[in-house]
C-alpha cells in the first residue's frame, strides 16, 4: 500500500511539473513568432503629404505582420520638425507653418520596422477648386482630360485628387484623364488634397452620339456614331431645309426607307424616292435614343451621286468639214459644281474663237473650221465657288472633201458564256457580239445594247457625215457546223470598221474598233423582304460611276424562287438597288460597293411580300397580264403580278411587294380591262425529258367562268401591316368595247 501511494504522488508531481512547463513554453513561442514584415504609409491622395497651414489630413498606415492581429500592427508617429507639422498618435498631420519635413511611422512590435513620408506644408489653404468642364460626353472607349485650377493661385498647394462615382461607367486617372467604360452616367469629383476639403464635380455621360453627318447621294444620309450602338430605322429622323434661316417643320421631314450598317458605327440612312436631299440645303439628323450628341446639322453644298462623272469629262465634236461654221455654248454640266462657275478656254482649233462674258460665267465658241482636225483637244476649265476645278475636253474630228478622220474608244465587256440547253438554269452571260452591236446579257436577261457607233468618232467628206459598216468575221462567235453560239473568251478583239463619206462614196477609211472582253467577277446572294422571307422574282440592278466619256458598267439579275441571285459583272464601284414587282419604285440598297473579286452580297428590301387570294370558287392560279394597279395612301403606284416561273409549284400565284400602309385599286370603268384577272381551277404540268425538271402552266380547259364571263374585276381597299396573304373582292366582268382576246 505504501509503495502504491508513493507511485501515485510521484505521478501527480510529474504531471504538475509537465503542465507548468507547457504553459511557460507556449507563451515563449507565441512571443517569439510575432513577425513584422513591412510598414507602409500614404497621404490621402498620394505618396507625399500635402497640407495647408492650419489644416489637417490623416495618414493611411498599413502594417504587414504575422500573426495578422491588430495588436501586432500598432505603430507610433513622430515629426522630424514639429515647427513645420505635428502628428497625433492616430496619424493626423497638422500644418504649422510653410515648409517641408518628414513623419516617421514605427512598429511597436519591431522598432526596426519603420517608414517615413514627406510632408509639404503650404502657406495658404485652397479656397476654391474649378474644373475646365462641368459636363462631358464620351463614347464607350473614348477619353477626355479634365483640368483643375485652384485659388489662391500663389502660396497654395496645387495637389488634387480624382474619383469616379461609378467606375463601371467611367474611370478617372490621377492626372484627370476620364475614360468611358459603358453607357450610362457618372460624376467625377476633384478634391483639394491640402485638408481644405474644397472640391468640384463634372457629370460625365457615356454612350454613342452623332459624330458626323454627310450626304454622299441624294437618297443617302451617312451618319457616323462616336461608338458602336445598334439602331433600327425608326430611330432616325432626317429633316431638310432649303434656306439658311428656314425652319424645320413636319413638311420637311424625310421618310427613312431603310438603313445599312456593318459595324453599328457607320450607318447609311436610305430615304424614299420622293424624299431626296437637295443640293445647297441644310440637313439635320436626330436620334433621340442616343445618350449624347442626339442631333447634328450639316450644309450640303453638292451631291456627287453616281449619275455624274468626276471633275473631268470628254465631249466629241464630229460631223463637220473644213469650211463649215461652228457655234455652241460650252459649260460644265456636272451636279458636283457648287454655285456659279467661272470659265476659261485653251487649245481651240484654228478658226474658232471663244467669246467669254465679262464675269466669265458664260462662254460661247464660234467660227469656221480652216483645217482638218484629227483629235485636236480644246479644254474648257470651270472653277466653282468652292474652288473645285472642272475640265471638259472638246475633242475635234473635222475632215474635208477627200479626208476622213476618226477616233475610237475601246469597248469593255464581259467574255461571253452561252447557255447549256441540257440544264434548267439559264447560264448565258457576258457580251454577245453581233454584226451591228454588242448585246449585254446577265444570266440570260438582256437589259441593254452597246451600239458600236457610240464608240466611233468620225467625220469626212464635204458634209462631214459618214456611214459606218462593221465586220466581225475575225471574232468566232458561232459554231460553223451547228450554228449555235459558242463561248468568246477574255481577250482583246478587233472589229473592222469601214467609214464612207455620205457626199462621195469613193472617200473611205478603214480602221479597227477594239473590244476588250474581261472574265469579270461574280456577285451573288439572297434577297429578302422586310420580314426576312425570300424575295422571289425581283430585279437586282446596279451601275458604276460614269467615266469621262459617260460610260458605266451595269449589274442585273432576277432572283430565283428562293430569293437567290447571281450576276457576272465587270469589276468596279457599284451602286446597288432592287425594283420589286414594279419599275416605278426603286429601292436603293447601298453605294460604294467596290467589287473586285467574287463576293456574296445579301440584300434586305424595305417592302413585304404580300400574296393575294380571291373568293372565286376553285381558283388555284391566276393570270393578270400586268394590268392590276394599286395606289398607296400617298398616290404611289404598285402592281400585282402573277408568278410566271413555270418551274415553280406556285405558278400563277398573285403577289406584290408593298410597304406598310393602306392601298386601293386604281380607278377603272366597265369598258376597260384594268384590275382584271383570269382564274384557273387546275395547273397542268409536264416533265422535261432531258432535264427531268417539272414545269407548270395554265390551260384554257381549266379556265373558270361565271355568268359566261371569264374575266374578274378586282376592287376594294386593304391595309398591309407586314408579310401575309390578303383576300380580294372579285366581280365577274366582260369587256364592252373589246374582245377577251385583247386581254
Amino acid at each position: 500500500m505504501k509503495n502504491q501511494m508513493c507511485k501515485v504522488l510521484t505521478g501527480a508531481l510529474m504531471m504538475s511539473f509537465a503542465c507548468v512547463g507547457a504553459i511557460f513554453t507556449n507563451a515563449d513561442v507565441a512571443s517569439a513568432k510575432v513577425t513584422v514584415k513591412k510598414v507602409a504609409v500614404n497621404a490621402p491622395y498620394s505618396s507625399t503629404a500635402y497640407v495647408a497651414k492650419g489644416k489637417k489630413i490623416k495618414l493611411a498606415t498599413t502594417v504587414t505582420a504575422k500573426p495578422d492581429k491588430a495588436k501586432n500592427k500598432k505603430v507610433t508617429y513622430s515629426s522630424k520638425n514639429k515647427k513645420i507639422a505635428t502628428v497625433t498618435a492616430k496619424g493626423v498631420v497638422k500644418g504649422v507653418k510653410a515648409g517641408k519635413t518628414t513623419i516617421t511611422v514605427t512598429s511597436k512590435k519591431n522598432k526596426k520596422k519603420k517608414k517615413t513620408i514627406k510632408v509639404v506644408v503650404a502657406k495658404k489653404a485652397i479656397t476654391k477648386v474649378k474644373l475646365n468642364s462641368t459636363k462631358a460626353s464620351l463614347a464607350v472607349g473614348g477619353k477626355t482630360t479634365l483640368k483643375a485650377t485652384v485659388k489662391p493661385a500663389k502660396n497654395a498647394s496645387k495637389q488634387v485628387s480624382w474619383k469616379s462615382s461609378n467606375k463601371k461607367v467611367a474611370t478617372v486617372s490621377a492626372k484627370g484623364v476620364v475614360k468611358g467604360v459603358k453607357e450610362g452616367s457618372a460624376t467625377i469629383t476633384c478634391t483639394a488634397a491640402d485638408g481644405s476639403k474644397k472640391k468640384a464635380t463634372c457629370k460625365v455621360t457615356v454612350g454613342a452620339g452623332i459624330a458626323s453627318v454627310s450626304v454622299p447621294d441624294s437618297r443617302i444620309v451617312r451618319v457616323k456614331l462616336s461608338c458602336a450602338k445598334a439602331l433600327t430605322l425608326d430611330k432616325f429622323t432626317v429633316q431638310n431645309r432649303l434656306t439658311k434661316n428656314g425652319k424645320y417643320t413636319n413638311a420637311t421631314k424625310r421618310i427613312v426607307e431603310n438603313i445599312r450598317t456593318t459595324d453599328n458605327i457607320n450607318y447609311d440612312v436610305i430615304l424614299e424616292d420622293d424624299s431626296e436631299i437637295s443640293q445647297n440645303s441644310y440637313v439635320k439628323v436626330s436620334i433621340a435614343s442616343l445618350v449624347t450628341d442626339k442631333e447634328k446639322e450639316v450644309y450640303v453644298g453638292n451631291i456627287a451621286g453616281y449619275g455624274d462623272a468626276g471633275t473631268n469629262k470628254n465631249t466629241y465634236v464630229t460631223g463637220y468639214s473644213v469650211g463649215e461654221k461652228y457655234s455652241n455654248t460650252w459649260y460644265v454640266g456636272n451636279s458636283n459644281a457648287v454655285g456659279r462657275v467661272t470659265y476659261s478656254v485653251s487649245g481651240l482649233p484654228n478658226g474658232l474663237t471663244a467669246y467669254v462674258e465679262d464675269n466669265k460665267s458664260g462662254i460661247t465658241v464660234r467660227g469656221i473650221f480652216k483645217s482638218v482636225q484629227n483629235g485636236t483637244t480644246a479644254t474648257l476649265t470651270g472653277v466653282d465657288e468652292t474652288g473645285t476645278t472642272f475640265t471638259n475636253k472638246y475633242i475635234f474630228y473635222v475632215g474635208d472633201e477627200k479626208t476622213i478622220v476618226y477616233g475610237v474608244e475601246t469597248i469593255t465587256g464581259l467574255s461571253y458564256k452561252p447557255d447549256d440547253p441540257k440544264t434548267v438554269k439559264d447560264e448565258e452571260s457576258g457580251s454577245r457580239i453581233d454584226s451591228d452591236y454588242i448585246s449585254t446579257y446577265n444570266n440570260g436577261n438582256s437589259y441593254g445594247y452597246i451600239d458600236f457607233d457610240e464608240y466611233v468618232h468620225v467625220s469626212g467628206g464635204k458634209s462631214g457625215n459618214v456611214t459606218l459598216s462593221y465586220d466581225i468575221s475575225e471574232i468566232k462567235t458561232t459554231d460553223a457546223t451547228t450554228g449555235d453560239r459558242i463561248a468568246v473568251p477574255a481577250g482583246t478583239y478587233n472589229v473592222k470598221v469601214t467609214a464612207t463619206a455620205n457626199s462621195d462614196s469613193t472617200v473611205t477609211k478603214q480602221f479597227n474598233l477594239p473590244i476588250k472582253l474581261v472574265e469579270g467577277v461574280t456577285v451573288s446572294g439572297t434577297v429578302k423582304d422586310a420580314a426576312g422571307n425570300p424575295a422571289s422574282y425581283i430585279w437586282v440592278e446596279g451601275n458604276t460611276r460614269s467615266d469621262a466619256n459617260d460610260r458605266y458598267h451595269s449589274l442585273g439579275a432576277y432572283t430565283e424562287a428562293d430569293g437567290t441571285y447571281s450576276a457576272r459583272i465587270i469589276p468596279g464601284d457599284y451602286c446597288v438597288y432592287t425594283t420589286g414587282t414594279d419599275y416605278d419604285n426603286y429601292y436603293l440598297d447601298s453605294i460604294g460597293n467596290t467589287i473586285n473579286a467574287n463576293i456574296t452580297k445579301n440584300i434586305t428590301m424595305p417592302v413585304y411580300r404580300v400574296t393575294f387570294t380571291t373568293g372565286i370558287s376553285g381558283a388555284v392560279a391566276y393570270e393578270n397580264n400586268y394590268n392590276t394597279t394599286l395606289y398607296s395612301s400617298t398616290g404611289d403606284s404598285y402592281y400585282i403580278h402573277t408568278v410566271a416561273d413555270g418551274k415553280a409549284s406556285n405558278y400563277g400565284q398573285m403577289y406584290a411587294y408593298l410597304k406598310k400602309g393602306s392601298y386601293r385599286f386604281r380607278d377603272s370603268d366597265d369598258e376597260d380591262n384594268y384590275n382584271t384577272v383570269r382564274a384557273y381551277n387546275k395547273l397542268t404540268d409536264y416533265t422535261d425529258s432531258e432535264t427531268k425538271q417539272k414545269y407548270y402552266y395554265t390551260s384554257s380547259e381549266n379556265l373558270i367562268s361565271q355568268n359566261n364571263k371569264s374575266l374578274f374585276k378586282l376592287s376594294g381597299s386593304f391595309t398591309v401591316s407586314g408579310a401575309g396573304s390578303i383576300k380580294l373582292t372579285t366581280t365577274p366582268f366582260a369587256l364592252v368595247s373589246n374582245s377577251d382576246d385583247e386581254y
